[in-house]
């Protein structure tokens, strides 16, 4: 990724996008603090820095400083640098962006005098607004560069990539935030065998041929995954809309006839049941296997899982209303998608993925937030999927929220008693309200677990504050704390 906005901001005079030598630092510098920001999500504990106090006493004090401390000091140098850097428009400023983007936000410092209070933003609207005019220079210059040219190829090639994941990146923000999509310049088709191809051309996996073969179905899964969210976006929630050429977001009032109310929870439903119908299989085999599979096929087959579920549990209240609207005849498929997804993500959550998550980016957390060289700062994940980038704790911690909120909805709606049998495997037990309970309890201690990660300790302590508060009675009845 380095590389391709280094060679594309090269050619920046060619196609028209000129930079003097000091928007060429502050893009570099604006770089490198995104860089390190995004990376200091996976650092487990403290660490001795060199931070800048801004006191009037130079050299900058070095301290021993807590997880919480590392992630808001660079969070809040990414951002401040951000803020100042954003006029400049070129690839390096986009990249800071993107990463930017998916970098969660930390918990606020105890020492607040040590960073800039500036109002929080997660600068989208801008990278927006500086990629999809620098893509059209870019492509215009390809053009009368003509087909047969090297340069031309390699810089389509680079701008590909960009584009794929800035399509990635917004489709995710869209499917969690339940927010339309902004960025909509892209192929399905193209971007989609691009996916492929970075995946499997970005990532070193030295294991036997069956493993192999497990990550690259995956991939496909997930790519697979985030064309749906997409094309299903404007069926689940029509009203909101898109984004303007302003990017103001446009609400749209429509009168929607019973029909097309019925069409549309039809679509929904059927595209849901084929995605997991297809891929029911490879989600049993990786979790039935999951201790034999390699870290990065561990760990990326595992967020893949936590996405879906999590997605279709956010997404369960816009078919919900279009059910009541049509017939309550539906509920019950809905309650069996909550059911499944609830399932699938206590299953995935009782393995060592939360161990996986918090552990497998801490061996080199030290050199990333230490590292003086943009270039060495990335070099060591370059074999990381980019589907990875997007899976922090704190979506870890969200999903395992929203599958308790979702399990106690089921039981005072309906009761288990009106639920199948196990979908992902959770035990031997057919009876459904035993499997339920064994489901809540698998979740309320996958939540407990990440109150002893570093990276989510205060996220997943409130969130099992909140969950008790609401459902304290329910929650300790069922609760089987050993089994």
């Amino acid at each position: 990724m380095l590389g391709a906005v280094s060679f594309l901001d090269h050619f920046g005079t060619l196609y028209g996008n000129k930079l003097s030598k000091e928007d060429h630092q502050r893009a570099e510098t604006a770089l490198g603090h995104a860089l390190h920001a995004f990376s200091s999500q996976w650092i487990t504990g403290g660490i001795n820095l060199r931070l800048n106090t801004r006191s009037e006493s130079p050299p900058p004090l070095q301290t021993e400083c807590s997880h919480q401390d590392i992630r808001a000091y660079y969070w809040h140098k990414a951002r401040s640098s951000l803020a100042e850097t954003k006029r400049v428009k070129c690839f390096k400023i986009v990249y800071a962006m993107l990463l930017f983007n998916m970098t969660t936000p930390p918990v606020p410092l105890e020492k607040p005098n040590l960073l800039p209070n500036e109002q929080q933003t997660d600068f989208w609207q801008e990278f927006i607004a500086i990629l999809c005019p620098l893509r059209v220079k870019v492509l215009k210059y390809s053009d009368n560069l003509g087909s047969s040219s090297t340069y031309a190829g390699a810089l389509r090639v680079g701008l590909g990539i960009i584009s794929w994941l800035a399509f990635l990146r917004d489709t995710m923000r869209s499917a969690i935030s339940l927010k339309p999509p902004m960025f909509d310049d892209v192929s399905f088709e193209s971007y989609g065998e691009l996916s492929h191809k970075s995946q499997s051309t970005s990532t070193h996996i030295p294991m036997d041929t069956e493993d192999t073969a497990i990550f690259m179905k995956c991939s496909s899964a997930i790519s697979q995954m985030v064309f749906l969210w997409r094309r299903l976006h404007p069926e689940l929630h029509p009203n909101l809309g898109n984004y303007g050429t302003e990017k103001e977001l446009i609400f749209i009032t429509t009168v929607e006839s019973h029909e097309d109310r019925i069409r549309r929870f039809l679509n929904v439903a059927s595209a849901l049941d084929d995605y997991e119908m297809k891929y029911k299989s490879l989600m049993r085999y990786t979790l039935v296997n999951h201790q034999g599979l390699s870290p990065r096929t561990k760990f990326f087959s595992s967020i893949w899982i936590i996405f879906w579920g999590y997605w279709v549990l956010r997404h369960a209240d816009a078919l919900e209303q279009m059910a009541l609207s049509t017939s309550t005849t539906f509920m019950s498929k809905i309650q069996q998608f909550k059911w499944t997804s609830a399932q699938s993500i206590a299953a995935i959550t009782s393995s060592d993925i939360l161990n996986t998550l918090s552990s497998l980016e801490s061996s080199h957390s030290e050199e990333l937030v230490s590292s003086a060289s943009v270039d060495d700062l990335w070099s060591d994940h370059q074999s990381t999927p980019v589907i990875s980038a997007h899976a922090t704790c704190g979506i870890v911690v969200n999903a395992i929220q929203k599958a308790i909120e979702s399990l106690i909805h089921l039981w005072i709606e309906t009761g288990p008693r009106h639920l199948h049998a196990p979908f992902m495997g959770l035990g031997i037990d057919s009876d459904p309200q035993t499997v339920w309970s064994r489901t809540l309890s698998s979740l309320l201690s996958s939540l407990i677990s990440l109150q002893k990660v570093p990276s989510t300790s205060q996220i997943a302590t409130a969130k099992a504050g909140e969950l008790f508060q609401q459902h304290g009675d329910l929650i300790s009845e069922h609760w089987v704390m050993e089994y």
